[in-house]
């Protein structure tokens, strides 16, 4: 969050009369301006910093006007979304660094049993990813299904339902996703040797392939601080204010009726 209040009293002191009767129109339209400028620096970082962000991290950024009432504007990242998770949680440790937040499908998973406390996962090396860089809503869909961890139980695949969908015509629709608890443990009789992780197996009609989609790792993914929020939106407005101010100003005595 970036607040900014001015105490006008400390300008006064530096004006004509007509001047000082103008100076809430002009300062309130600066602040306003610098405001602006500071969100759109904020939009721009986040389009250069972080790789293909989705349209709700680009808009993530709002901020509320100053009135004549009241000199004080705040601009702030948006604390709620639709669906998933708000930009204001998902980007607050890129501008303070540390251990990323929880995951939805993570909090899913680890409600089902699947992951434990200190576990968290990661799209695979490889695996191919949407146009923001994520799994897409299909895949995260059908991986909760089958892990039994959907929000719904009535969307819980079953193993008839699975058995099915891997005899599919359409092979690209053959889908079945399984858990590996790692190499050597022991599910029933049968010994793993896959890595800890949520696979995609594939039937192909000549058998089946398998591929890591989600990797299980220990302790939280930790972020650099990549995105200098404050010091970028001090800089916008310390840039744009006095501009802004002055040429408000200028309007408000130019546009003034002459008492």
């Amino acid at each position: 969050m970036f607040n900014v209040l001015l105490d006008d009293k400390v300008l006064q002191a530096k004006f004509s009369d007509l001047e000082i009767r103008q100076l809430p129109f002009a300062t309130v339209g600066a602040i306003n301006d610098a405001l602006f400028a500071a969100r759109d620096a904020w939009r721009n970082e986040i389009g250069s910093v972080f790789d293909r962000p989705t349209s709700l991290t680009l808009n993530a950024v709002l901020y509320t006007k100053a009135t004549k009432a009241v000199l004080h504007g705040e601009m702030f990242l948006r604390n709620e979304a639709h669906k998933g998770t708000p930009p204001s949680r998902y980007l607050f440790k890129e501008v303070t660094g540390g251990d990323r937040e929880e995951k939805p499908i993570e909090y899913l998973l680890r409600r089902a049993g699947i992951i434990a406390a200190d576990e968290f996962v990661m799209p695979a090396r490889g695996f191919p990813l949407d146009a923001s860089g994520n799994l897409s809503p299909g895949v995260l869909a059908a991986i909760l299904s089958d892990m039994a961890a959907s929000p719904e139980e009535k969307a819980h695949s079953t193993a008839a339902s699975r058995r099915k969908r891997s005899r599919r015509r359409d092979i690209s629709k053959r889908q079945v996703y399984f858990l590996s608890r790692g190499k050597g443990s022991q599910i029933g009789n049968r010994t793993q040797h896959l890595p800890r992780g949520i696979y995609e197996r594939t039937g192909t009609g000549f058998g089946s392939s398998v591929r890591m989609v989600l990797a299980i790792v220990k302790d939280a993914p930790t972020y650099s601080q990549r995105f200098k929020a404050v010091a970028i939106a001090e800089g916008a407005f310390h840039k744009t204010f006095p501009i802004a101010f002055r040429a408000r100003l200028k309007q408000g005595v130019l546009t003034a009726k002459i008492r």
